[in-house]
């Protein structure tokens, strides 16, 4: 009866999945195994702890793809300013969504329109060239348009690329 017991015990130890350990002590390859192995079994605690760890070690978790989406924009003349600068990226951003609508495209919608481009179109300016006059062009069209463009967006992104 002890031998019974012992070798269930002894079974058990070794068939504890990774589950039981703590994320932290996990090697990078056995972290991803065990996040793939949370999604497969729905453990969503198990399965942010183990997201939480490898980001933190600033693993891959869903894509090796190129760099992240994110507009650029120069910080030169009235741009140099955090707060022009961000009032100027998001008239960037709602006119680059709509040139990505246009064109039906998925992708990120800063390949298709460079800042410059922008600001080209909407001031007859560069950035580098750039004015306090050119970065209320900006800010006026944002004003104009971001509402509208961002609703259209959301439909554009969750009807036409899935999400």
């Amino acid at each position: 009866m002890m031998r019974s017991l012992l070798l269930v015990s002894a079974l058990t130890v070794v068939a504890t999945p990774i589950k039981a350990q703590d994320a932290a002590s996990l090697r990078d390859d056995q972290l991803l195994d065990a996040a793939a192995a949370a999604t497969e079994t729905q453990d969503a605690d198990r399965l942010l702890a183990l997201m939480i760890e490898a980001r933190a070690r600033g693993l891959l978790m869903f894509s090796a793809e190129g760099p992240a989406c994110e507009p650029v924009i120069p910080e030169t003349g009235p741009l140099a300013s955090l707060i022009s600068r961000g009032s100027a990226q998001w008239a960037y951003i709602t006119r680059a969504r709509l040139t990505a609508m246009e064109a039906g495209d998925c992708g990120c919608p800063f390949d298709l329109l460079s800042f410059d481009d922008f600001a080209l179109e909407l001031t007859g300016s560069v950035a580098a060239d750039f004015t306090p006059d050119d970065l209320s062009i900006l800010q006026a069209f944002r004003a104009d348009n971001e509402a509208a463009v961002d609703l259209e967006w959301r439909d554009f992104r969750q009807n036409s690329c899935g999400g």
